[in-house]
């Protein structure tokens, strides 16, 4: 997908909507909802719950409008069942586009998060547009693993 350089999203209702099942995925209740302030349409794939209660959000920060927010801003946390969210501070280099895609929790606990990272778009980088290619290469991103513990 790529919209046309400066596309208007102003007049578009984006939500950040939450669910949770507790009947094997059978039925579903909304436990939150939020504006979504990075302004921009995708980008919220990978969240899960950790033992403790507390929801993690990675986002593809690289997509947000708001030129205060970095490409390396990319997790969220909350303690309040998803109500509210904490910027948490940088996750990962700030030389990349990051696309945070899933979070998943094994068995023991431990939290798996699978981020591609790209090339930053934009002025002063090689790639003007973020629909810009490499036509010297196979493909642009890299697909990277964190484990937290």
């Amino acid at each position: 997908m790529g919209l046309p350089r400066g596309y208007d999203k102003s007049q578009h209702l984006m939500e950040v909507v939450t669910l949770e099942s507790d009947d094997g995925f059978e039925t579903w209740k909304e436990i939150s909802r939020q504006p979504w302030r990075l302004q921009h349409s995708v980008g919220s794939f990978g969240q899960a719950r950790t033992s403790d209660g507390k929801f993690l959000r990675f986002v593809w920060a690289c997509y947000s409008l708001d030129a205060a927010t970095r490409p390396s801003e990319i997790y969220y946390r909350s303690s309040d069942n998803a109500k509210t969210w904490e910027k948490m501070p940088p996750f990962v280099s700030e030389h990349f586009a990051w696309y945070p895609h899933r979070l998943r929790t094994l068995r023991d606990g431990t939290l798996v998060l699978c981020a591609p990272r790209g090339f930053k778009w934009g002025k002063g980088t090689d790639y003007p547009t973020r629909t810009s290619v490499n036509l010297n290469a196979v493909g642009d991103l890299e697909m990277t693993l964190f484990f937290l513990a």
